[in-house]
């Protein structure tokens, strides 16, 4: 009798043991998993703007488009906006054909939007948009 209760403790003890690796398992599954999930958000969600800077940097990015587009001729802008919505602007940009004028004030509009937007973050952002973007190396778009 005493060798069966012995052997029924030993199983739930190894039972218990088991439910607990299994248990921290899954949190530390679940911890990384929250991890990968984070560093997968585009990067203004990764911010954590508050409402003030998500309308500030809305503003500069229109003003932006509305600068891009006032130097493309009617086709180019056609072509930009059905673009737009599929792909990040400096693909864009490659696609439009421009010339040596149109790249300058192109480029010109996407430096002061850049300018801009850095102007609206705090150093913390301004961090990890620079981390960001060293990572991936883009351009702020």
């Amino acid at each position: 009798m005493m060798k069966s209760s012995l052997k029924f403790v030993a199983i739930m003890m190894l039972g218990s043991l088991t439910f607990s690796t299994i248990s921290s398992l899954n949190a530390s599954a679940a911890t990384t998993t929250q991890t990968v999930k984070k560093s997968n958000l585009p990067i203004m969600e990764q911010l954590r703007l508050d409402e003030k800077q998500k309308r500030s940097i809305q503003s500069s990015r229109t003003k932006r488009t509305i600068a891009i587009k006032k130097v493309l001729t009617k086709d180019q802008g056609i072509k930009f906006d059905q673009l737009r919505s599929k792909q990040k602007l400096s693909a864009i940009i490659g696609q439009l054909n421009l010339d040596a004028k149109q790249r300058t004030a192109v480029m010109a509009a996407i430096q002061q939007s850049q300018k801009e937007i850095k102007a609206i973050l705090n150093t913390t952002q301004n961090k990890q948009l620079e981390d960001y973007l060293a990572k991936n190396k883009q351009t702020a778009e």
